[in-house]
This record gives C-alpha cells, structure tokens and sequence, in this order.
C-alpha cells in the first residue's frame, strides 16, 4: 500500500475568488426598475456582464470626473 504525502500548500498563498483574496470590494446597492432593466438591455446587447457594464461605466465616470486615471 503507497504511503500518501501530506498535503502541503505554501503559507502566504490564498486561493479562492478574487473577493475573498482582498483583490475586489463588495457593493450592494438599490436601482430604479427602469434602470435595471435598461442594464439588463445593454448587458445583453454587448454580451457583457451586469457587472461588467457597471465597472466600465464607473470607470468613464470616474475618469472623466478626474478620480481614475487607470
């Protein structure tokens, strides 16, 4: 019968989603039903994420406001 090694892993390695690394914040957050559906649409119609629409358009906002440079 093979010996099994103990399972080692390395002590500053996380593994997980990039929220529970520390890499993203999460946000919850009330909108209008128009405005829900209206991502929904965009969402669909560039076949992107809710999220994903969300962040760019925060991202634009941000920067055009000059709090992103990124």
């Amino acid at each position: 019968m093979a010996i099994r090694k103990p399972k080692t892993e390395k002590p500053d390695s996380k593994r997980g989603r990039a929220r529970e690394m520390g890499r993203t914040v999460t946000f919850t957050f009330e909108m209008d039903p128009d405005l829900s559906q209206a991502l929904e649409d965009c969402a669909k119609a560039e076949s992107r994420t809710k999220r994903a629409i969300i962040v760019l358009a925060l991202k634009k906002y941000m920067g055009d406001a000059g709090f992103w440079a990124k």
